[in-house]
């Protein structure tokens, strides 16, 4: 008896073993890739991104927060151009832009959130788009010590620049502004340009043909060549709407002598009838105050003459 029970036994644990070889075996499933981790985004942090330029001066954080407000809209009014179809139908507003400012101080995700309409939303986009391209990229936002992701908004504003309404006397000047006021070169969208020189982005015609007209019109007073002296004359002019110049102006800082010849040299430019092309601002001429040096400079007027 004892011999059939473990017969039997062994028969079924033969017959399982055998049942269980016959199968093929089943595929390996392909490993599972891990989903990437998002990086936290943050909206609020200790220390919130900044605008480049005030990392390097010894300025407590929220001194250093005051600057770098300073320099970004500083930046915004010198880069604006306000957009054509804008100008033509008088819109103005807020256009708000958020964007992230990534730990490696990289602008990420640009989008416009609030549009006034007619490219303001655009053009707002672009300029924060133009970031990019800085020498000096911003600081990150700081959680606890370390850089992190932020979201920053940014609202930038459209605002036409409209005549005063105060009563002021009649006269011809620029009835764009009835202030008169004078917009300096760091506030144009289109830098004004040399007598002849071509319409064009950059100010590389209109600073060598100025360098060569000083250079051809400039008379080394005699008495600084019997004393052997040399001098930097800081000139400023208007340029005004009709492209010529006016109010031209020289710091006292160095001898009569410089300061005399150098204004001559401007003078000259108007009796020659040589009209610059006025700066625009917002599409429009402005009038334009422009500064240059004039250099009496020996070795290099002995090499010229």
């Amino acid at each position: 008896m004892k011999y059939f029970i473990i017969t039997t036994v062994l028969f079924f644990t033969l017959s399982s073993v055998a049942a269980q070889t016959s199968k093929s075996p089943k595929p390996l499933s392909p490993p599972v890739s891990p989903q990437p981790v998002e990086e936290e985004v943050f909206k609020v942090v200790e220390e919130m991104p900044r605008f480049p330029g005030c990392e390097n001066k010894k300025l407590s954080d929220r001194k250093k927060e005051e600057c770098a407000k300073e320099k970004m809209i500083k930046y915004i009014d010198e880069n604006l151009i306000y957009p054509k179809e804008a100008l033509d139908q008088e819109i103005e507003g807020m256009a708000v832009i958020q964007f992230t400012i990534w730990k490696d101080r990289s602008i990420k995700n640009i989008k416009i959130v609030r549009n006034p309409g007619a490219g303001t939303g655009e053009e707002a986009a672009r300029i924060v788009e133009s970031m990019k391209e800085m020498d000096e990229k911003w600081r990150a936002g700081h959680q606890r010590g370390k850089p992190v992701n932020v979201q920053y908004t940014l609202p930038v504003k459209f605002r036409l620049e409209k005549p005063s309404k105060k009563r002021t006397k009649t006269n011809s000047r620029d009835p764009f502004d009835a202030d008169n006021n004078i917009v300096d070169m760091s506030s144009l969208h289109e830098e004004p340009l040399f007598p002849d020189c071509p319409q064009q982005k950059n100010s590389d015609c209109t600073i060598e043909s100025l360098r060569e007209f000083i250079r051809k019109n400039q008379l080394y007073p005699e008495k600084a060549l019997e004393i052997q002296k040399q001098a930097i004359v800081n000139v400023s002019f208007i340029i005004e709407l009709d492209g010529t110049l006016s109010d031209i102006q020289a710091r006292k800082n160095v001898e009569k002598m410089f300061v005399d010849d150098a204004i001559e040299i401007f003078k000259w430019m108007n009796q020659e009838e040589m009209k610059w092309t006025p700066g625009k601002k917002n599409n429009r001429a402005v009038r334009t105050l422009y500064r240059c040096d004039v250099a009496y400079d020996l070795e290099e007027w002995e090499a010229r003459n």
